[in-house]
């Protein structure tokens, strides 16, 4: 059985915006330079809610994230 994994990024709104390509196995931490909250997507998918009141996540609360030793 082969397993998937999914790559995570992060980065800053305006990195983000300039990506040509959003891949849709990564998730990317977006959030201003040292911001205490951001916007988590899978691809071009905003994943942490569905309108402006309920988009932001605090950085502590992110858990269970693997880090493969890539770059990122």
């Amino acid at each position: 059985m082969a397993v998937s994994y999914v790559r995570f990024l992060r980065g800053t709104p305006n990195a983000y915006r300039n990506l040509s390509v959003k891949n849709q196995d990564t998730l990317y931490f977006i959030s201003e330079v040292n911001a205490t909250e951001g916007v988590l997507y899978l691809g071009d998918k905003l994943i942490t809610g569905l309108d402006a009141s309920n988009i932001n996540i605090a950085l502590e609360n992110l858990s269970n994230v693997i880090w493969d030793g890539g770059e990122g």
